[in-house]
Parts: C-alpha cells; sequence; structure tokens
C-alpha cells in the first residue's frame, strides 16, 4: 500500500509538471573558419530590447541560458569580431558564426589568463578540459585529481572542507554507489571530459546531498560531429606485473549520438600487515604476535554502451547500460605467529549491471528510471592450527543479490522577476539477499553460524527549493527535502534543509556560504549477522542493529581573482558509524566491526594558492589544518573520546620540459601529519607522484609514464596504535601502494583537440 501511495505521489507530479515554458536557449559561436570563439559576448534580450541575461562563450564556443521567452534576440559581441543579431524561438539557437574585425597592430602580442574558477548559480564551475590539458592524465578520474581542492588519499576522493563527497555524471541520478562510479570514470578517457562543478551543498535535483562533483562529458558541437575514438594499452605494476587496455568510441549527430566502452585490466596486489596485541583476558595478559600476507589477483571487464536523442522539439532522452565484472578474483591470506598459523583462500565472481533512461523536456521538466543489478559469489577454503597443534579447517560459500530502483521526477519554473521554482520526487527500493553457509570439513562442523538474510528498502524524497539573484552581486538557493526511509523494522521520517548563498563583492573578490545535512546509511553486507574469519585470531562481524548517521555542514569560501580559494568548515556527524578492532574481553580474538558512535565533529581551515614561475613551470599548494573529535560511550563495554590537530599539506607542480616534441612533466608531494580515527592514533604518513607524457602525432598520440607513491609511503607504511581502557595494540600496515603505470593511448576520428590561447560497491560486500 505504501509503495502504491507514494508511486502515485510521483506520478501526480509528472502530469502536474506539464504546464512551463521552455527553459533554456543555447548555441554555439564560431569564426568564418568554424574554429570555436571563446569569451564572446552573448546577451539575451526580449523582442522589444528588454534586457534579460548576459553571459559569455567558454572554451569551446558554448553558450546556454537558463531561461527561454516565447521569442528573443540575441546579441553577439567579441572584440576582434563584428557584432551580430539574432532572433529566434525554441531552445537551440545553432551555431552562430562571427566575421572578424580587419585589425592592423604591429608587433603586439596580447596575453591573457583564463579564471581558474567561475561562480555559477553556487556552484565552482572549472572547465576541465583546459584545466587538464596537457597535464599527464589518462582518464577522467585523474583529470578530477586536477581541481582545486581535491585529493586523492588511499585510493579515495576527498574534497577540502568536506568529510564525504559524492561523483555526479552528467547532472543524472544513479543507482550505482560511489565506488562504481569511480571505477566507471577510471575507464573513461580523459579527452571525453568537458566541465566540472564542484558543490559544497548540491542542489536537491542531483538526488544526491553534501558535498558533490557533477562532471560532464563531452557531446555534440557543431564542427565536431562524426565518429571519434580512442585506443589505448599499457604496463601496470603493483605488487607484481599487470596490463591494461581498451577502446573508447564516440559518434555525433545534431540529433543523436552514440558511445561505446570498453576497458579490461589485470592486476596483482599485496597488503602485509603486523600485529602485537597485548590481550588481557581474565586478569591475565597475553602477548600475541601475528604477521599476514595478503595476495589478490583479478581481471576486471568494464562495458559501456550509451545513446542520446533530440527530438525537433528539444525533448532529450537517454538510454545507458553499465557493466563492471570480475569473473575470477582470487586471494590468499597466510597469518603465521606465537598464536595460531592459518591459511585462507578464496575465489569470488562479482558483477554488476546498470541500466539508465532519463528523459529532459524543454518545458524543465526531468524524469528517469535507473536500475542495478549486483551479484557477487565467494567460496573461502580455511585452514588454521593453533598453539597446541590442534587443526581446525572449514568451507563457507557467501553470496550477496542486490536489486535496486529508482525513479525520480524533477521540474523547474523560472518565475520573471521573482526567481525560480524546483521541487521533485524519488522513489528507491532495494532488494538485498546475504547468505553464507559453512561446510564441514572432517570434524569441523559450524553450521551453527549460518546466515541467511533478506531485507527490502525503501527511500522516499519530496523536495522543494528556491533559488533568486537579487542584482549583480548577490544570489541565494535553499530547499528542503523531506525523506521517509524504511529497512526491515527499521523506519522513519527526516528533514534535511540546504542552503547556499553567493556575494560578488568586486571581480576579484567572492564569497559563498553553504549548509548542508546528509544521511549515510550502513553496507547491506555490513547489516548481515555474518561473521567472516581473517586468520585464527582475527574475525569480521556485522551488526545487523547499525543505524544510519546524520551529517551537518557549513563552509564558507572567499575567492580571490577567481584563483586563490581559502575556506573554512565545520562539520558534525551524530550516530557516525566505522569499523574499528575491538580486543575481546571473552575469549582471545581480535573483532572488528562495525558500531555507532556518539558523535565526530570537525573543524577545519584550507589554502589553495596557484603560482607560476616562468612560462615552464604551473604550481599549486594546499594547506589544510583539521581538527577532529570522536565520541563513543558505548564502544562495546568501553567508551573513548579522542581529539586532534592535523595537518595536510599538497604541492603539485606541472613542468613543461619541451614543446618540440611536446614532453610534460607532473611532480607531486603529500604530507599528512598524525591522525586519528575512532580510537585509533595513526601515524605520519607522505607520498610522492611523478609522471611524465609525451604527446605526438598532431597531439593524436600520447605516451604517459607515471608512479603514484613512489617511496611506497603512503599505505605502505601505517601505523595503527590503540591505547584505551584496557585495550593495547600495534599494528603496522605495508600494504604494497607503489602503482606504476605506462600507457600508449591514440586518438582518431572527427575529434580535434582545442588549443586554448588562455551503481552506491560502498554499501555492497
Amino acid at each position: 500500500m505504501k509503495k502504491q501511495i507514494i508511486i502515485g505521489i510521483v506520478l501526480f507530479l509528472i502530469c502536474a509538471a506539464q504546464s512551463a515554458t521552455a527553459q533554456t536557449v543555447s548555441g554555439k559561436v564560431t569564426d568564418t573558419d568554424a574554429h570555436a570563439i571563446d569569451g564572446a559576448t552573448v546577451i539575451l534580450q526580449n523582442i522589444d530590447s528588454t534586457f534579460i541575461d548576459a553571459l559569455i562563450t567558454d572554451s569551446t564556443g558554448y553558450f546556454q541560458f537558463n531561461r527561454q521567452p516565447v521569442r528573443y534576440r540575441l546579441i553577439f559581441q567579441h572584440i576582434l569580431y563584428t557584432t551580430c543579431q539574432q532572433e529566434g524561438t525554441g531552445s537551440d539557437a545553432g551555431t552562430i558564426i562571427l566575421s572578424g574585425k580587419n585589425y592592423t597592430l604591429d608587433e603586439v602580442v596580447i596575453k591573457g589568463k583564463q579564471p581558474l574558477v567561475k561562480v555559477e548559480e553556487g556552484k565552482l564551475s572549472y572547465d576541465l578540459s583546459w584545466l587538464a590539458e596537457h597535464k599527464v592524465v589518462s582518464n577522467a578520474y585523474e583529470s578530477l585529481q586536477q581541481l582545486p581542492g581535491i585529493q586523492e588519499i588511499n585510493g579515495n576522493l576527498s574534497l577540502a572542507g568536506a568529510t564525504e563527497l559524492s561523483i555526479i555524471l552528467n547532472g543524472k541520478p544513479t543507482t550505482m554507489n560511489n565506488e562504481q562510479l569511480v571505477n566507471l570514470l577510471k575507464n573513461t578517457p580523459a579527452s571525453r571530459v568537458e566541465k566540472a562543478e564542484v558543490m559544497y551543498s548540491a542542489p536537491p535535483q542531483y538526488h544526491v546531498r553534501g558535498a558533490a562533483i557533477n562532471l560532464t562529458l563531452k557531446g555534440y558541437r557543431a564542427g565536431e560531429g562524426g565518429l571519434q575514438g580512442e585506443v589505448k594499452a599499457g604496463y601496470l605494476h603493483d605488487y607484481k606485473n599487470g596490463a591494461q587496455g581498451g577502446l573508447s568510441l564516440l559518434y555525433t549527430h545534431p540529433k543523436w549520438n552514440i558511445d561505446l566502452l570498453y576497458n579490461t585490466q589485470y592486476r596483482r596486489h599485496r597488503q602485509q600487515t603486523n600485529t602485537y596485541s597485548r590481550h588481557t583476558l581474565n586478569d591475565k595478559i597475553y602477548d600475541i604476535h601475528q604477521q599476514g600476507v595478503i595476495d589478490n589477483n583479478e581481471m576486471t571487464h568494464n562495458i559501456r554502451v550509451g545513446t542520446e536523442y533530440k527530438t525537433n522539439k528539444g525533448n532529450n532522452i537517454s538510454l545507458a547500460y553499465t557493466s563492471a565484472f570480475t569473473p575470477d578474483r582470487r586471494s590468499h591470506a597466510a597469518s603465521d605467529g606465537n598464536f595460531a598459523t592459518s591459511d585462507n583462500r578464496t575465489t569470488a565472481d562479482k558483477r554488476m549491471h546498470n541500466l539508465a533512461l532519463d528523459y529532459m523536456s524543454p518545458i524543465g521538466l526531468k524524469a528517469g528510471v535507473n536500475y542495478t543489478s549486483y551479484r557477487s559469489e565467494s567460496n573461502q577454503d580455511f585452514t588454521n592450527k593453533d598453539r597446541e597443534e590442534s587443526v581446525n579447517r572449514f568451507q563457507t560459500t557467501s553470496g550477496q543479490n542486490i536489486d535496486r530502483w529508482k525513479v525520480y521526477i524533477d521540474r523547474e519554473h523560472n518565475m520573471k522577476n521573482i526567481g525560480t521554482l524546483s521541487y521533485g520526487a524519488s522513489l528507491t527500493y532495494a532488494n538485498d539477499h546475504n547468505t553464507q553457509f559453512y561446510h564441514a570439513v572432517g570434524t569441523t562442523d559450524m553450521s551453527q553460524l549460518n546466515t541467511d538474510s533478506h531485507y527490502e528498502e525503501y527511500t522516499c524524497d519530496l523536495y522543494a527549493g528556491f533559488g533568486k539573484s537579487i542584482g549583480e552581486r548577490l544570489s541565494f538557493n535553499a530547499s528542503v527535502t523531506g525523506e521517509y526511509y524504511k529497512m526491515g523494522n527499521y523506519h522513519a521520517w527526516s528533514i534535511h534543509p540546504a542552503a547556499t548563498m553567493t556575494y560578488v563583492a568586486g571581480p576579484s573578490h567572492i564569497l559563498q556560504l553553504s549548509f548542508t545535512s546528509d544521511k549515510t546509511y550502513p553496507g547491506y553486507w555490513d547489516l548481515s549477522e555474518s561473521t567472516g574469519y581473517i586468520s585464527g585470531y582475527e574475525e569480521v562481524q556485522g551488526n545487523p542493529m547499525l543505524k544510519p548517521s546524520t551529517d551537518y555542514s557549513l563552509n564558507l569560501n572567499y575567492i580571490l581573482k577567481n584563483k586563490y580559494i581559502f575556506s573554512i568548515a565545520y562539520d558534525y556527524e551524530p550516530h557516525r558509524f566505522e569499523q574499528l578492532a575491538y580486543q575481546s574481553t571473552e575469549r582471545l580474538t581480535l573483532i572488528y566491526k562495525m558500531l555507532n558512535w556518539d558523535y565526530q565533529q570537525s573543524f577545519s581551515t584550507t589554502t589553495i594558492l596557484p603560482f607560476k614561475i616562468g612560462s615552464r613551470l604551473e604550481s599549486r599548494a594546499t594547506m589544510q589544518a583539521i581538527y577532529h573529535q570522536t565520541k563513543c560511550d558505548n564502544f562495546f563495554d568501553i567508551s573513548f573520546n579522542h581529539n586532534k590537530w592535523t595537518a595536510l599539506g599538497m604541492l603539485q607542480n606541472n613542468i613543461i620540459l619541451s614543446n618540440h616534441p611536446d614532453i610534460r612533466m607532473e611532480l607531486t608531494g603529500l604530507y599528512l601529519s598524525p591522525s586519528i580515527q575512532g580510537s585509533y592514533t595513526l601515524n605520519s604518513v607522505w607520498a610522492v607522484n611523478a609522471g611524465l607524457r609525451w604527446n605526438f602525432a598532431n597531439q593524436k598520440a600520447g605516451l604517459i609514464l607515471k608512479a603514484n607513491d613512489i617511496f611506497n609511503s603512503m599505505q605502505g607504511n601505517i601505523d595503527i596504535t590503540l591505547r584505551n581502557r584496557g585495550q593495547y595494540m600495534d599494528m603496522h600496515n605495508n600494504s604494497y601502494s607503489r602503482h606504476i603505470m605506462l600507457t600508449f593511448n591514440y586518438i582518431f576520428g572527427g575529434y580535434k583537440k582545442k588549443k586554448h590561447e588562455v551503481v552506491d560497491t560502498s554499501r555492497f560486500k
């Protein structure tokens, strides 16, 4: 009955949303040789010459107004070209060709600098194709790392001043999780990237909350139609030799386009741990020293097929299929020490399929359906020998089957002289089935630990938002989202307000204040009652009693001269959950388990300073100071309350070694001072990354050599210290994090690179 009511609400909104006027006017400005004109002024007027809006074209000559009269006049101006006027109706203004003025200049060189960042409707907008141009990047994920304030630490992207970061692709909601989206971006060529919007408080129509990056991929542009493509092949080295390769095809047409992506990668990885545990049991202290090695081998395949069609009336329909599968992942974990000797061998088969259908009308209506299917099956063979030479052996089969659906509808009204009203709804349904069965080997019988759990999850969001510009200096956006969540016996209503206010004090001074609230839900496997064994001493337990955590964030950004960024942020997370280790007081076992804490709060300041030295060195320095406090009064049978200041510094350098031939170098250094994680204390870590890129064959071919964490000092040198109310443990993590990659890529087809003068597995197993 609840499902029928919610679906009825969504259908009502769809029907009610059919009565507005068109919302956008877009087109492209070129010269008589079909070259894009960057920085042309475009003025939008009513037919009676009443001014409506104005903007400038981007590096591809493209412009778009987020409003559209029934009939309008466009005026195009540029200092080097003759002014042009054009009247029209509808959303597509087409390609406008400007004729050059006849200037005669004697020995005059004009130099300009493109702004690093622009503020558009409360979003920090970056021309990522320009920002990543000539950088040592080969895919969309590496392009994102060129954004100011973005760091990658231990394989996770983070945004300075934000605790969590979501990634959105082309502004469309998805049922893929963040890990699956990252995997897709790592296999998307950098040549497909166009624009990135950084938001500390994402508007609700993106159907994510909190900080987010909306990444826009290139579509059709006049003069660039036809077949484009890129092939790549490469060598990579983690712990041992591996390989990668792929093909990307894109066919564009004014009415429709289709893209195809296939990538494969074979990797071998190693992780080593050295654990010393002073375990107190029944008033006796046991000194336990264990060493472990985990080797992983896997080959992954990534496929994406997408198509988009634009009707004569301005409707846009897109359909995309994305798949990622690892058919034969093998893991071997061996542990040895004075407590036990164990051997753990696991094989796994993981498959993800995502299907997305999205519709956008010229009257500001968006709707879509998104479906993700995830299947994971694994087999484990575990043998353990304790100090008395007693052997325990068992085998397990475990699986996770998830089907997740999302239906959404969004509507936006541009009310003249009042503001912009937006509203919408989404319904997400997930069906999760987790199993783990123990099979006796010899006399060992552990069938009492068998688990078979089934969950149905419902999430319904209803939101309304309002935005307005007051003069040319002040603008704000505010929204409120009501959410109903149900999973098993747990259900709750919650309200999530969000707001962003931007004040432009002058051409060189921009202030932006953002507030957002969000909720984070536990992973499906973390909610199961299963127990997994790492070694004879360590085990991982699920927790079906986990509750969602809430997050409240406040950010203040000051942007100087469109490139220097200064920010302060405060974040408060009640009921935060995270996995920590606990020395059991009932048996000699180290238990890893997710539990809800009372709260975590943090305060941070960030400074981002780009600078150039000469014509060959371009650098960016990021400096951040962070205060963390974590508190939990009921962690098993103890409590903790930790706080610490942490400093992070990063220096990114891009160096032109040669213009002919075109050879570029990248050198990045990162340092993170000692920090805390719940009841843990972590040592300082640092990393040095380097890369070389040689472009040749008229910029169509490239050879890239990258080495991340050259000295294996990031994940390869983590010391975890636990000292809390009788808990005493030292762990040294020596994961092999040095990653070397040599890639050759070749771009073919109609694509011409511009020369600028200036499915959430975070919740899966």
